[in-house]
């Protein structure tokens, strides 16, 4: 007779054997790949003296993981011989970062911060300047801007407290380490799905909607464009 224990654990045994099976079926060079401790310690401490980007140890799988396609694209067998690659290309550097990053973003991200730019921030910075407390010019850095949405919303932000009209200059500088999100942000085109993040105000004032073969996209207009530079 058999107990619905002994069922479940001869059920998970024969899964962990049907993966180790599947794993098994794979060609060796599409074997998931492993890293020794002195091979993630060495791009541990490249890409935090070189980006900044500090990899906990538990980060470990997620480096594997990420970076395992490239070992494969170049034939190499060890994360050892893909370090000394990286270490002496420069463009393949940049690619391992563009893998490695985690681009999380949305429009207006962290709410409770833009209503405190807009309730106490932009008002004291407005009544500074009619006081000749302060010049009309802002300057502003979004760091790890990602593929733009949280540049963009400041803009929004700060051209409809600030407007040119008023003798306001804006510029906004958007860096990120990843050059493949920042030619995304750059396009300054999001599916229109991510409309629904945006202020109705907001979204009615400085955002295009695209039609012919953009519909389903929108695109920020010229106004806010024309206040961001982006960086790498």
């Amino acid at each position: 007779m058999t107990t619905g224990a002994e069922a479940t654990g001869r059920a998970q045994t024969g899964a962990v054997e049907e993966r180790g099976r599947s794993r098994a079926a794979l060609p060796a060079e599409l074997q998931p790949k492993s890293i020794s401790e002195k091979e993630f310690q060495n791009f541990q401490e490249l890409i935090y003296r070189t980006s900044g980007i500090w990899l906990a140890q538990a980060k470990t799988a997620l480096l594997v993981g990420r970076l395992s396609k490239r070992l494969r694209h170049f034939g190499l067998k060890t994360f050892g011989e893909y370090f000394r690659v990286v270490s002496n290309d420069p463009d393949e550097f940049t690619r391992m970062l563009d893998l490695i990053s985690t681009n999380e973003t949305r429009f207006f991200r962290e709410p409770n911060q833009f209503d405190f730019l807009e309730q106490r921030v932009l008002p004291r910075w407005i009544a500074e300047a009619e006081a000749g407390a302060r010049a009309r010019k802002v300057r502003v850095w979004s760091a790890g801007c990602s593929s733009g949405q949280e540049p963009y919303s400041l803009a929004m932000t700060l051209l409809h407290h600030l407007p040119p009209s008023a003798g306001w200059e804006i510029e906004i500088i958007a860096t990120d380490l990843s050059t493949q999100v920042l030619e995304s942000a750059k396009s300054a085109t999001w599916d229109f799905s991510k409309s629904s993040e945006i202020p109705d105000h907001y979204l009615k004032a400085f955002m295009l909607r695209g039609y012919g073969e953009q519909v389903g996209k929108m695109k920020a207009g010229p106004e806010i464009r024309a206040l961001i530079r982006f960086f790498n």
